[in-house]
């Protein structure tokens, strides 16, 4: 199963633009969600989206999601730009902890997740369309992530995000 099964390209389009929009207004407290292209010599490939929960001003925990094309997957692009948001959110934001929830056969996803730090805490199923589904949350930490391999790896630079920081507190 993926997100975008039995979706026409014109209804993906449609709802991720809905979606975009609704996140848009970063003021609606005390929940967030910040979207950012992915961007490729210029062109949008992809949305890698962090987002602080409801109970984020006391419990900053973040969620991340992402999509890349596919002609764009398994060149490392992925995992980067969930670094940087990682980086955003653990040394700008003072995140404790970020989460994320992977589908069990998605196993790119989960490869990603893995080599960033992330620990696999916890197990259910989801239904979709009827059908069930097995999903993973995971779990990465801020100390694991500021003492990890890949931020030295990746190391992801931040930059111009002041006005960001103070909105979103």
């Amino acid at each position: 199963m993926t997100w975008i099964e039995g979706r026409t390209p014109q209804q993906i389009v449609r709802q991720r633009i809905a979606r975009v929009q609704a996140n848009r207004d970063l003021t609606r407290r005390p929940g967030w969600t910040l979207d950012l292209a992915v961007m490729v010599e210029g062109q949008p490939v992809g949305l890698q989206s962090l987002s602080g929960f409801d109970q984020w001003p006391h419990h900053r925990v973040v969620g991340t999601t992402s999509w890349l094309l596919a002609s764009f997957q398994g060149r490392g692009i992925g995992t980067s730009t969930r670094a940087a948001v990682l980086e955003l959110a653990f040394a700008h934001l003072h995140a404790n902890s970020a989460k994320t929830w992977v589908l069990e056969d998605n196993r790119a996803s989960i490869h990603v997740s893995s080599k960033l730090g992330y620990r696999l805490i916890d197990r259910h199923h989801i239904t979709e369309r009827g059908r069930r589904h097995a999903e993973g949350v995971y779990q990465l930490d801020r100390d694991a992530w500021m003492n990890s391999p890949a931020r030295q790896r990746y190391r992801p630079t931040i930059t111009s995000i002041d006005g960001i920081i103070d909105l979103l507190g």
